[in-house]
């Protein structure tokens, strides 16, 4: 299905194709792009702080992270 997109996007005249993948994906799927020929060109690292929640008691009330 990857080479079969890429003869399309070729064929409507892109020079290049380009998708964002999570390389630390349990699923592996970097190593299938890496397979069909593409390569990374550009790598993004995620920085994250865990923040206090505003009125958390000693239970440490309701958690979790906003995106």
């Amino acid at each position: 299905m990857l080479l079969a997109s890429f003869a399309l996007f070729a064929k409507r005249g892109a020079a290049s194709i380009g998708l964002d993948v999570d390389t630390e994906s349990p699923t592996g799927a970097h190593v299938l792009y890496a397979l069909a020929g593409m390569e990374v060109t550009v790598a993004i690292g995620q920085f994250e702080r865990d923040v206090p929640h505003r009125g958390a008691g000693p239970s440490g009330g309701a958690g979790g992270r906003a995106r």
